[in-house]
């Protein structure tokens, strides 16, 4: 079996990859804080709300990283670039409603 080095793993890379990656470390990332904070009865530390707005942004760049491959480099990729788009917009909607339910 042929190894890849990791300069021809990180170029082989697609842009909807990186998108779906981001939205699974923001996915696991949220179910694991709301798991705490329910177990908690809505008591988070000061680095489990960092960890918070870290997946939001997470979500939101794994918004636009669809925008981007798809309108600005015009790159094509197998999985349709919407996927990205639908999954990260609901999770950055739902993270968004959770921000401001905490506000």
């Amino acid at each position: 079996m042929k190894r890849l080095s990791v300069k021809k793993l990180v170029r082989s890379v697609t842009y909807m990859q990186v998108s779906l990656l981001l939205f699974g470390l923001a996915f696991l990332t949220g179910l694991v804080l709301f798991i705490r904070a329910v177990g908690s009865d809505g008591d988070l530390s000061i680095g489990e709300g960092i960890l918070g707005i870290l997946a939001l942004v997470m979500s939101i760049a794994g918004f636009g990283i669809p925008l981007y491959g798809h309108f600005i480099v015009r790159a094509e990729s197998r999985i349709d670039y919407r996927t990205g788009l639908i999954l990260n917009g609901i999770l950055m909607l739902i993270y968004f409603f959770f921000y401001f339910l905490g506000l």
